[in-house]
C-alpha cells in the first residue's frame, strides 16, 4: 500500500515482491525462518555474498539490496514494529558495478555512413528510425510513441512522450546525435578562447596596422598617403638597413630548411637504434633543457676572445682573431650557427614519433625483400612520414619573413646582424609605427601566395597512406 501510494508502477511492485520473496526464502533455509529484525549486519552481508556466488549481476544484487533496505526503512518508521531500531541493510556496502557491455559512441562520419547505406538500400523506414535516434538521443520505447504527423522538416520538437519513471517531455530534434552534442560542448567552449584571441590579435590589431601603413600619423586624423610604401621601395633598392635585414632573414630561413632535413636524418638514425643512440638522443635534446637566455650566454662565453674555443684555436694554429660577434663578416653567421645547433632537439623528437608509428611488419617485409637502408629511407620511411615533414615545411614558410635568432641578446642588431623581425621590433620600440606597418603589409602580401602555392604543390605530392 505504501508503494502504491507513491504511484509505483505495477512492474516495480512485482519486482519488489519477487526480491522480498527471494530474501524470505533465504531466511527460511539458513536461519530457521527467524524474524527479520533479528538479522544483523553480518547475516545480511552473507545474503549479498550468497547472491554473488549464484552468479547474479552486480545491478541485480544492488537492486535486491535496495528493495530490502526500503523494506527495513518502512519497518523502522512504522509504529507497529518497535523491535527494529536501525536499518541494518543500509550499513552493508553495495556491490561494485560491472560493465555488462562496452558502450560504443559513433562519430559523425559513421552516423552519416550508416544513413547513406540505408538510403542506398531503399530502407527508408529504418533510415527514418535511425535519423530520429541519432538526432534526439531518446530510448526505443519513446520512439514508438512518436506519430507520423509529428515529423516535419520545420518542426524541431514533437508532442509529449512518456519516458522513464512516467516523466513526460517533448522530444527535441537537432542536427547532431545527443552523444556528439555533449562531446562538442567542451570543445566549443575551449575553442572560444583562442578564437577570441585570434579576433583581437589578427583582426583588430592587424586591421589597425593596415590603417597605419596608409597614414603618416593617426588614422582618420591625418591624411592617408602612400609615402610609406614609396620609402620602402627606395630603401629596398639601396644598400640600407632594410636590405641587410631582408638578406639576413632569408639566410636564417634557408638554414632553417637545412636544419629541418638534418633533424629528419638524425631522427631516422636514432629510430634505427644505432649504437649509442640513447646517448646521442640525450645530447641532442640537452640544449632544449636549458633556458634560451642561459644557452645563449653559455655560447657567447665559449666564443668570446680569451674564451675556451679562442684558446684552443690559438694553441693549435697560433692565430688570434677578433670577436666573432663584433665583425659584420662573422657576426650573422655565428648567430645562425648557434640557432642551428640549439634548434635540433625538439624537431627530431617529433620526427622520431612519426617514424615510431610505422608498423614493424612493413619494415620486416622490406628486409625480407632485400631492401637496403638507403632504399628503406627514401621509399618507405619518407613517404609514410611525409605528412609530418610537409607540415613542418609549411610552418617554416609561414614565417619566411620572420626567421630570426637571439639578436636582441647577442648583438642588439649591431655588426649588420639585424633581421626583418628585429628591425620591426626596434622600430616599434623607437615609437615608429607607420613605416613598419607598411613594411609588414608588403611582406604579408608577398608571403600569402608563396604559402598557398607551396601548399597546393605539397598536397599533390603528399602520398595517400594510412597505417
Amino acid at each position: 500500500l505504501d508503494l502504491k501510494s507513491r504511484r509505483k508502477s505495477n512492474g516495480t511492485l512485482k519486482q519488489y515482491r519477487h526480491n522480498l520473496l527471494v530474501f524470505f526464502c533465504w531466511i527460511y533455509n539458513n536461519y530457521d525462518n527467524c524474524e527479520v529484525y533479528k538479522l544483523k549486519k553480518k547475516q545480511l552481508r552473507n545474503f549479498i555474498l550468497h547472491q554473488s556466488e549464484l552468479g547474479l549481476s552486480s545491478n541485480r544484487i544492488n537492486t535486491m539490496k535496495s528493495t530490502i533496505s526500503s523494506f527495513y526503512t518502512y519497518l523502522e518508521e512504522d509504529d507497529d514494529y518497535d523491535e527494529i531500531e536501525t536499518n541494518q541493510m543500509s550499513k552493508v556496502k553495495s556491490v561494485d558495478k560491472e560493465l555488462v557491455r562496452e558502450i560504443i559512441f559513433l562519430d559523425t562520419e559513421q552516423v552519416n555512413y550508416i544513413r547513406k547505406r540505408l538510403m542506398e538500400d531503399e530502407k527508408y523506414q529504418i533510415c527514418l528510425l535511425w535519423d530520429i535516434l541519432t538526432t534526439t538521443g531518446i530510448r526505443h520505447n519513446e520512439v514508438y510513441q512518436i506519430q507520423k504527423d509529428w515529423i516535419t522538416d520545420d518542426k524541431k520538437t514533437t508532442n509529449e512522450v512518456i519516458g522513464k519513471r512516467k516523466k513526460k517531455f517533448k522530444v527535441c530534434r537537432s542536427n547532431l546525435p545527443k552523444s556528439l552534442q555533449k562531446g562538442a560542448a567542451p570543445f566549443l567552449i575551449l575553442m572560444a578562447l583562442p578564437s577570441i584571441y585570434g579576433i583581437l590579435r589578427y583582426v583588430i590589431i592587424n586591421g589597425y596596422s593596415i590603417l597605419l601603413a596608409f597614414s603618416d600619423g593617426v588614422p582618420f586624423q591625418d591624411p592617408f598617403t602612400l609615402r610609406n610604401f614609396r620609402m620602402f621601395w627606395a630603401d629596398l633598392q639601396g644598400d640600407g638597413i632594410l636590405r641587410i635585414a631582408l638578406s639576413n632573414t632569408l639566410k636564417y630561413f634557408t638554414v632553417g630548411l637545412i636544419q629541418q632535413f638534418i633533424c629528419y636524418v638524425v631522427a631516422y638514425f636514432l629510430y634505427k637504434k644505432i649504437p649509442g643512440h640513447k646517448v646521442f638522443r640525450f645530447l641532442f635534446y640537452l640544449p632544449c633543457l636549458i633556458a634560451p637566455v642561459v644557452s645563449a650566454a653559455i655560447f657567447m662565453e665559449l666564443i668570446r676572445v680569451g674564451g675556451p674555443i679562442y684558446r684552443i684555436f690559438y694553441e693549435i694554429t697560433g692565430v688570434e682573431f677578433a670577436s666573432l660577434l663584433t665583425r659584420p663578416e662573422t657576426a650573422t653567421n655565428t648567430i645562425i650557427a648557434y640557432t642551428f645547433l640549439s634548434g635540433i632537439g625538439t624537431t627530431y623528437l617529433i620526427f622520431m614519433g612519426a617514424m615510431n608509428r610505422i608498423p614493424g611488419e612493413i619494415i620486416e617485409s622490406a628486409k625480407l625483400d632485400g631492401c637496403s637502408t638507403w632504399r628503406e629511407f627514401w621509399s618507405i620511411i619518407f613517404p609514410l612520414t611525409f605528412g609530418t615533414y610537409s607540415t613542418f615545411f609549411l610552418m617554416s614558410l609561414c614565417g619566411v619573413f620572420a626567421a630570426s635568432g637571439p639578436i636582441l641578446y647577442m648583438t642588439q642588431g649591431a655588426a649588420d646582424t639585424t633581421t626583418l623581425g628585429y628591425w620591426l621590433f626596434a622600430q616599434v620600440i623607437g615609437d615608429s609605427y607607420n613605416y613598419p606597418a607598411a613594411v609588414g603589409v608588403v611582406f604579408t602580401l608577398l608571403g600569402i601566395p608563396i604559402l598557398l602555392i607551396s601548399r597546393a604543390i605539397i598536397n599533390k605530392m603528399n602520398p595517400e597512406v594510412t597505417y
